[in-house]
């Protein structure tokens, strides 16, 4: 994200996102005037900000960038990461207390398994990044992010033990620990001569709005059955491996 002169942030693509996770939050209150409101202004801030970013001489993204499919490919693995993560953070604990009837303490306990690959993991696939490139850490991450969803969304609907859920926790564990610090360096080695920065902003930019969309969607459909939208985490995250996958590993940046 670039910066005005004037030191403020910009504030056109905060717009569009609030108006975004305004309507998904109406739509699960079933406040359907507020989002048929927040929809129209979601619109209207999409198209305003699509013709300010065709006439800025300084837009907001830098699409050099985007000419890279393997920068494209590793922003859109970061966003799904980071909505997958957000999402399960979001839905399990409400699932552990309203529906297994667990403390809050408990509930909390219960994560464990989530937490202990990010301190063991992150040195290992630095190891990894720097003798074989990042290609491998982030499609083995994105694989353990479906099985993860997918075995947690198989706990919730059909009510399974506890160990289930601990090994769901920990398959998401290790492929968030595992693809992220894995992408820092895919997607920086990607950008184009003199883009660095503005790659590495654009990465924590994307991972944020992942990471607002899960906690909005999952939040929105909270009163839903919660195993189907994790299922939705393991689809989206499947996509991410394809579109990765397909990006060609030494395809220089245009």
């Amino acid at each position: 994200m670039t910066i005005e002169l004037t030191g403020r942030p910009n504030w056109r693509p905060w717009a569009v996102l609030a108006l975004l996770t305004d309507a998904l939050i109406a739509a699960g209150a079933r406040a359907w005037t507020h989002t048929v409101w927040s929809s129209a202004g979601l619109v209207t801030a999409v198209l305003t900000f699509s013709m300010l970013e065709r006439r800025s001489p300084a837009p907001v993204i830098n699409q050099v960038l985007l000419r890279s499919a393997r920068v494209r490919a590793g922003l859109l693995a970061a966003a799904i990461a980071n909505f997958t993560l957000a999402g399960a953070l979001f839905v399990l604990p409400l699932l552990l207390q309203r529906e297994r009837h667990l403390s809050a303490l408990d509930a909390g306990l219960a994560f464990l398994p989530l937490t202990v690959p990010f301190a063991a993991n992150p040195p290992l696939t630095g190891k990894i990044v720097a003798r074989t490139g990042p290609r491998r850490p982030i499609l083995a991450g994105l694989a353990l992010l479906t099985a993860g969803s997918t075995v947690l969304a198989r706990t919730v609907l059909a009510e399974g033990a506890y160990h289930w859920l601990a090994l769901g926790l920990l398959l998401t564990g290790f492929g968030i620990s595992s693809v992220l610090p894995a992408l820092v360096a895919a997607i920086i080695s990607a950008a184009p001569s003199g883009t660095t920065g503005a790659a590495g902003g654009l990465l924590n930019a994307v991972r944020q709005v992942g990471a607002t969309l899960g906690a909005a969607l999952m939040g929105a459909a909270a009163a839903a059955d919660t195993g189907w939208l994790l299922l939705l985490s393991a689809g989206v995250c499947a996509l991410a491996w394809l579109a990765f996958a397909l990006t060609h590993p030494s395809a220089p940046p245009q």
